[in-house]
């Protein structure tokens, strides 16, 4: 079994605020990345610190859920053009096709 990812120990915000960075740099720039993580941490008073490959290996699931989360969309949005079935029943596939791949998301 894996080692849980030090990244759960920093408060949700920064985290969040990781990821959303994560997200303007496309991916790239760990090293500045981390060094920003670590200084925010120790402005919180937080003595955690997270390496260059604890960001990289967060950044690579979070980049890969969001992946799959703009397949899922893209997936959805062909049904929908594509089908010309009455609306229950487009709602029904849609509902069933986003709950199958958020669930393969978070597993």
């Amino acid at each position: 079994m894996p080692r849980r990812s030090s990244l759960l120990g920093v408060p949700e915000s920064i985290r969040a605020e990781f990821n959303e960075r994560l997200v303007k740099s496309g991916f790239a720039n760990y090293e500045g990345l981390t060094e920003w993580l670590n200084e925010r941490l120790e402005e919180e008073g937080l003595e955690i610190r997270i390496s260059r490959t604890a960001a990289w290996r967060h950044g690579k699931k979070f980049e890969d859920k969001l992946e799959a989360l703009r397949s899922a969309t893209e997936q959805a949005k062909a049904i929908s053009e594509g089908a010309e079935d009455d609306e229950g029943a487009m709602t029904d596939a849609l509902v069933r096709l986003v709950q199958e791949k958020v669930f393969t998301v978070l597993m």
